[in-house]
């Protein structure tokens, strides 16, 4: 078949909207809006454009389910394949910017990697890349903290899943639990904070009837690392559960915070359950820049949304703010397939830069195979390869002091799925 688009960015500038969508790893699409500001629609002194109905502004202004134009650009740089920078100006990145010219004080550069759709225990993981992707986060770039959006289980989630997964011997959810316990413990002692939500992975695993906390171990190892550390090199966890609305409300609903240089950062797995599932044919990224126009203009006025679920990289501008999905650690399943959506494995960055600008990092499977980690412990153990041979087992205590004459350890075949010929 005759390639009619070979090339790796395809930019629209007639929508009045910034937009930036991977499709199957391969290919960016981008829209650019443009440079009118519609909220000058509303000044008196341009009173007179509202009689002219034939103008984009009025038509987005006079009519339902319009959004407004707000000035932005994006630049965009590096391979998709690879590793993209994606740097969009927006009007509350303008104001940061303008805030470092006035004041003549730059911001510390900051670099915070986002996590989510790991689901350890299912045949879509890719445990070496999520351990890369750290080990590049943080020894690399020096990340300062994590934020993770759900999903780091694959938990007990639906009636077929041992079914589906037992080929890795992680059905068990406590046998998951401790697996992800071991991914993160490597770079504790590196970070500044860890703040994570749940995702549906891990609250349709029975939580209704049990109220199981799927994370108590990751709990209980940072609580242990803070008691023996100094105050300064305490670790800020944060499992959000329950929080609090403006009015006063208590709610317990999977919602997190996180300010970063006076940017507010609001993350969550699903925004909305309302035609947000998958095979709805709605953009994903729809639906947080949607709940921010609704339920979210009761909490905190927030410039940047973090989703999950959607094992995609897309992101859009909703009144001036960000909205992003950042990839994930799971790739295709049957369930995906059957809805029409592609997963690609591929992990973002957040990143502060000192001028004011936010730029996002895409980091694609590609890039992560030839990274090779400087993690500690992951160096000593030969590997990622070595590290996940030695943490990826559950132990069998001997209650004896030897086997008897003529006895033999029981043999134990593991199964494995192959790819035929």
């Amino acid at each position: 078949m005759e390639i009619v688009f070979p090339e790796q960015v395809v930019a629209d500038g007639r929508a009045a909207m910034f937009y930036f969508g991977v499709t199957g790893g391969e290919r960016v699409t981008l829209l650019v809006p443009g440079m009118a500001d519609d909220r000058r629609y509303l000044d008196p002194d341009f009173a007179s454009i509202r009689q002219v109905l034939s103008d984009p502004t009025h038509k987005r202004i006079s009519q339902q389910n319009k959004g407004l134009n707000l000035p932005g650009g994006v630049v965009i740089s590096g391979d998709i394949k690879r590793n993209m920078t994606v740097e969009a100006f927006l009007p509350f990145i303008y104001e940061r910017m303008e805030q470092v010219q006035k004041t003549g004080q730059p911001f510390k550069e900051t670099v915070i990697p986002v996590i989510h759709d790991i689901q350890l225990g299912s045949i879509t993981e890719r445990l070496d890349m999520f351990l890369k992707f750290l080990d590049y986060s943080i020894h690399e770039r020096g990340g300062k903290g994590i934020i993770s959006v759900g999903d780091l289980l694959q938990g007990r989630n639906y009636r077929n899943m041992p079914n589906e997964n037992h080929w890795l011997s992680a059905v068990p959810i406590g046998v998951q639990q401790a697996n992800v316990h071991n991914m993160i413990r490597p770079f504790v002692e590196y970070i500044k904070f860890f703040k994570m939500v749940d995702g549906n992975h891990e609250w349709n695993s029975d939580w209704a009837a049990q109220a199981p906390n799927y994370h108590a171990n990751i709990n209980a190892m940072f609580n242990e690392f803070n008691r023996r550390v100094p105050e300064k090199e305490r670790v800020d966890f944060r499992h959000f559960e329950f929080i609090q609305n403006n009015k006063g409300e208590i709610i317990n609903a999977p919602f997190g915070f996180h300010q970063e240089q006076g940017a507010n950062i609001l993350f969550s797995h699903m925004y909305s359950q309302k035609g947000s599932g998958k095979g709805s044919s709605s953009i994903p990224v729809t639906h947080l820049s949607s709940w921010l126009e609704t339920t979210g203009s009761t909490a905190k006025p927030y410039d940047i949304l973090l989703g999950a679920h959607y094992h995609q990289v897309e992101m859009m501008a909703t009144n001036g703010r960000l909205a992003a999905i950042l990839g994930s650690n799971a790739g295709e399943s049957g369930y995906e397939m059957a809805r029409g959506y592609a997963s690609v494995p591929m992990n973002g960055l957040l990143i502060f830069k000192p001028d004011g600008r936010i730029i996002i990092e895409i980091i694609s499977e590609q890039f992560m195979a030839d990274y090779k980690p400087k993690n500690p412990d992951l160096v000593k153990a030969g590997g990622v390869e070595g590290y996940l041979e030695k943490v990826l087992v559950h132990d069998a205590y001997p209650i004896h002091d030897g086997i008897m004459k003529g006895y033999e350890p029981q043999k134990m075949y593991k199964r494995q799925l192959r790819v035929s010929k």
